[in-house]
């Protein structure tokens, strides 16, 4: 589970702003270490389209980038209360699968 990482204080610190870390430094886009993961993410949800399991949502990229910034957010939410893990593991789940289930109709 991926958010439940986000319970160790050394991850938390790859998402603090200004943290002066040398994670603030990493590179953006293709040379990030990140990518392969995005990248990985838009293939699923792209095969997911395909197999009418998820609805079209038009820009795949876009879909998946913003779909990262509800991850931050609950990596950040976990990072400043442990505690919030399963509540937040919740309400990420529930917005993402919203964002991709079919709609009847």
């Amino acid at each position: 589970m991926v958010l439940a990482a986000f319970t160790d204080q050394v991850l938390q610190l790859i998402f603090r702003p200004g943290s002066g870390l040398p994670f603030a430094e990493v590179p953006k886009g293709p040379d990030s270490p990140f990518h392969a993961i995005v990248v990985e993410v838009e293939s699923v949800v792209r095969a997911g389209i395909s197999r009418g399991e998820f609805r079209d949502v038009g820009d795949v990229r876009l879909a998946v980038e913003l779909l990262s910034g509800v991850m931050r957010a609950g990596a950040e939410r976990i990072g400043r209360d442990p505690a919030a893990l399963a509540d937040t593991v919740r309400a990420a789940r529930g917005i993402i699968l919203a964002s991709l289930a079919r709609h009847p109709g």
